[in-house]
C-alpha cells in the first residue's frame, strides 16, 4: 500500500502530532510521501500523480479544500479523515464528512452522532502518545506537588484558586495562565510557563506527585458546537501523561474504561470536592502513586501508541 499523508497545516501541537504519525507510518514500512495543504493545489496534484497512493489521510481536514479532496476521489484514491477536534468543532466537522471515504474520530458521542445522520466507515479512534517523547524525564526546575498543562478554560481556573486558597500545595502550570491570573506572578507557591515544547511537557509531567487531567466543557461559547455533542472520550493528554509513568488525576469520562483499568491504572474524579479529597490522600500515598501510575504506563506502551492507532487506520483500509 502507498500512502499520501497530508499535515494537518496547524502550528504548535499539532506540527507534532503530524511528526508522530508519519514516524510511526514509516516505522510499518509503509511506502508514503507527505505534502503540505497550504502548497499550490497544482504542486500537490503533480505530487500525488507521480506517486500514485492507494489512499491518502490527513489530520483535523479543515485546512484542506473539498474540491481537492474530490479530485483524489476521481482518481480511485480512498480519502481518510481523523477529525481530532470533536466534539470542541462538530459543525466544522460536518462539513467534512460527505467529502471523505472513511472518518475517524477522536470521540466517540461524536462518531455515534455522524452515524445517526446516516454516514458510513465511521470509526471512534482516539488519539495516542509517542514514546520517544514522553517518557520518564524528571527536571528539578519544573518539581511540584501538583502540575497542569493546558489551556486557562474556567474550570482549570476555578481549580487553581481554589488550590492556591485552601491548601499550601506547590504548582506547576504551563499555558497562558498568567494573562488569565496575573497574581500568580508573584505567587511563590506557582511554577510559571509558556507554552512548553513536549519533551518538556514530558518532564513537567515526569516531575509532579500529581498530575491533574481536566477536561475543556463541549460548551464553551466559543466552541462550534450547534448539535450540542457531549464530550465522553479522554484526551490524548491522557495517554501522554501515563507515557511518562507520572500519575494523574482525571476528571471521570465515560469512556475512560475503555482505555484503563480506573483505580488500578489511573484515578478518576466526578466533583471538585472529590478531586481536592483525593489530592490529599494520594499525596501522603507515594507507593500507590507510584504503583497506579506503572500500571498505567504498561496500559499506554501495550496499546495506546500512534504506531497502534496508525496500524489500525491502515488495517481498516485493507
Amino acid at each position: 500500500m502507498k500512502i499520501v499523508y497530508i499535515r494537518s497545516g496547524y502550528g504548535q501541537i499539532y506540527r507534532y502530532l503530524d511528526r508522530f504519525i508519519l514516524q510511526s507510518i514509516q516505522a510499518l514500512n509503509v511506502k508514503y510521501i507527505d505534502i503540505h495543504p497550504f502548497e499550490e493545489i497544482e504542486m500537490m496534484k503533480k505530487k500525488i500523480e507521480s506517486f500514485q497512493p492507494d489512499a491518502a489521510i490527513t489530520l483535523v481536514g479543515y485546512s484542506l479544500p473539498r474540491s481537492f479532496v474530490h479530485w483524489l476521489g476521481e482518481r480511485k484514491i480512498k480519502t481518510v479523515v481523523w477529525l481530532t477536534e470533536d466534539p470542541y468543532y462538530t459543525d466544522r466537522s460536518l462539513k467534512l464528512l460527505s467529502s471523505f471515504d472513511i472518518i475517524h474520530s477522536i470521540n466517540k458521542q461524536s462518531a455515534s452522532y455522524y452515524k445517526e445522520l446516516g454516514y458510513k466507515n465511521i470509526f471512534h479512534t482516539a488519539l495516542g502518545t509517542d514514546l520517544k517523547t514522553y517518557s520518564f524525564r524528571p527536571m528539578q526546575k519544573y518539581e511540584a506537588d501538583i502540575c497542569l498543562v493546558g489551556y486557562p478554560y474556567k474550570k482549570r481556573i476555578n481549580f487553581v484558586n481554589r488550590l492556591l486558597a485552601e491548601t499550601t500545595y506547590t504548582l506547576s502550570l504551563a499555558g497562558n495562565w498568567q494573562r488569565k491570573i496575573p497574581s500568580l506572578k508573584s505567587n511563590n507557591r506557582v511554577k510559571l510557563f509558556e507554552w512548553q515544547r513536549p519533551k518538556n511537557v514530558a518532564s513537567l509531567y515526569s516531575s509532579a506527585k500529581i498530575v491533574i487531567n481536566l477536561h475543556r466543557s463541549a460548551l464553551n461559547d466559543f466552541n462550534e458546537n450547534s448539535a450540542k455533542i457531549s464530550n465522553t472520550s479522554i484526551n490524548n493528554r491522557t495517554f501522554d501523561i501515563a507515557a511518562c509513568s507520572a500519575f494523574q488525576l482525571i476528571n471521570w469520562q465515560e469512556d475512560l474504561p475503555l482505555f484503563f483499568i480506573p483505580n488500578e491504572e489511573i484515578v478518576a474524579f466526578q466533583s471538585m470536592d472529590e478531586l481536592f479529597q483525593l489530592i490529599h490522600y494520594y499525596l501522603q500515598h507515594p507507593h500507590l502513586r507510584k504503583t497506579i501510575a506503572q500500571n498505567g504506563q504498561k496500559r499506554v506502551i501495550n496499546e495506546h501508541t500512534f504506531l497502534h492507532r496508525i496500524k489500525k487506520i491502515l488495517e481498516q483500509l485493507d
